[in-house]
C-alpha cells in the first residue's frame, strides 16, 4: 500500500469513529433529556397529589360543620357521610359512611384533633359502614372536630 491509501484509511477511520461518537453522544443526550422530563413530571405537586389520590384516597372531614375540608381522592368513592351526636357530654358520635360501591373493608377513620378515643365499627344497612367514636379523654377543652377517612379497598366490577 502506498502512503496515499494509508491517508485515506486513516481519515475514513477517523470519520467512522467521529460518526459513532456523535451518535453515542446524541443517544446519551436524548436519554438525559427524557430522564430530566420524567424527573420534573414526577416531582410536581400536581402529579404527587394525583398518585396519592389513586393509591390511598382519603378525606379530611369536619364533624362539627358536617363538611369535607380536604378531598384527597376519597369523595369519588363516598356517596354520603352522616354524623349523629349520640351524647354531647360524653362526646360520643356516630358516623355512617355510605360508599358509592361495595367496600370489602371498612374505611379507616383517624381522629386528628386528639388521641383519647375508641372506635367501634360494624357493617350498616346495605353497603354502609357505621362507626361510634367514644371519647376516653376527660379534658373539657378538647373537642372532636376533624377526622381522616381513608379508603382501604374498593370492590372492582
Amino acid at each position: 500500500m502506498d502512503l496515499m491509501n494509508y491517508g485515506k484509511l486513516f481519515w475514513s477511520t477517523v470519520a467512522v469513529i467521529g460518526g459513532l461518537a456523535t451518535i453515542i453522544g446524541a443517544v446519551f443526550g436524548i436519554l438525559n433529556l427524557i430522564d430530566n422530563r420524567i424527573e420534573k413530571k414526577i416531582s410536581s405537586e400536581e402529579y404527587i397529589n394525583k398518585v396519592a389520590a389513586s393509591v390511598r384516597p382519603s378525606i379530611i372531614y369536619d364533624l362539627e360543620n358536617r363538611s369535607v375540608l380536604n378531598d384527597l381522592g376519597g369523595m369519588k368513592h363516598i356517596e354520603k357521610i352522616q354524623v349523629q351526636e349520640l351524647d354531647k357530654e360524653e362526646m360520643k358520635t356516630k358516623i355512617i359512611i355510605l360508599p358509592k360501591r361495595f367496600m370489602e373493608s371498612a374505611p379507616l377513620i383517624s381522629v386528628l384533633d386528639f388521641i383519647g378515643y375508641g372506635i367501634s365499627i360494624k357493617r350498616g344497612e346495605g353497603i354502609s359502614w357505621e362507626y361510634v367514636l367514644d371519647t376516653i379523654m376527660t379534658n373539657e377543652d378538647v373537642c372532636l372536630n376533624r377526622i381522616r377517612i381513608e379508603i382501604m379497598s374498593i370492590k372492582q366490577n
